[in-house]
């Protein structure tokens, strides 16, 4: 997450907060359907619900970049889909489709997935609170979701923890993702005897393995440790493994 705040000594302050996620104390107005965004190879297109549940309009800008953060929107990119529209104005609390189609003007592996990323930009009317003389406060909330596209020939994920291989490295813990579908950690946690040490939770993609830093345990590992992964599946929910403590 990271914010950019803009200051103007005049009768409106204006605060752009560019965020990857929402957090809890800022709540975007409009709210998009689901947690990811998933584009099967066979699909001519794909749709992203959106919807405005607050009682003032705002403009939405959507685009997409793949990896960078600092993207803006009509930056060049070679993302090989194109979203409609682009810009558009969402009414009170009514909803907007969007639609993701692909473009294949560049080969992408059908061995696994790959991975890009949906931008959504809202943008509130400028004059709210004009009438009153009073300094008001607009905030531009930017929404960053990942977009998979998966081939057709590798069909979804049963298990996301499928062929995932955990080991006990002394850099930390070394996960192995030995399946085609990214794997979207949201937890590792080393469990010893009722104690608990966390890890990094990072993202590790399809046929490759990652060490995931951990805090340092205040604790002696034993036969009973276990390390316990927690990830988003395709529904945006959260499950776990557990994996009992192997290799030093």
């Amino acid at each position: 997450m990271y914010s950019r705040i803009m200051l103007f000594p005049l009768k409106m302050v204006i605060l752009i907060f560019l965020m990857t996620f929402i957090s809890d104390n800022v709540q975007a107005s409009v709210t998009i359907l689901g947690s990811r965004i998933i584009y099967p190879g066979n699909a001519l297109s794909v749709d992203v619900q959106l919807k405005n549940n607050d009682n003032i309009p705002y403009v939405i800008q959507a685009w997409l970049d793949n990896g960078n953060m600092d993207s803006q929107p009509g930056d060049k990119s070679d993302v090989p889909f194109i979203i409609t529209p682009p810009l558009f104005r969402i009414q009170p609390l009514t909803g907007q489709v969007l639609r993701i189609r692909f473009i294949p003007n560049v080969s992408l592996p059908q061995d696994r997935e790959t991975i890009y990323w949906f931008n959504s930009l809202q943008i509130p009317p400028g004059n709210i609170q004009a009438e009153s003389g009073r300094n008001s406060i607009v905030l531009m909330l930017r929404n960053r979701m990942k977009l998979f596209y998966r081939p057709k020939a590798i069909g979804q994920p049963v298990n996301v923890f499928d062929g995932v291989k955990v080991t006990m490295q002394k850099e930390g813990v070394e996960i192995n993702n030995t399946q085609p579908w990214y794997l979207s950690l949201t937890e590792v946690v080393i469990k010893t005897a009722g104690k608990k040490t966390a890890c990094e939770a990072e993202m590790i993609a399809p046929f490759a393995k990652k060490i995931v830093r951990c805090k340092p345990a205040t604790h002696s590992l034993s036969a009973n440790s276990v390390i316990s992964l927690s990830a988003m599946n395709d529904q945006g929910a959260k499950v776990s493994e557990d994996y009992p403590i192997a290799g030093r």
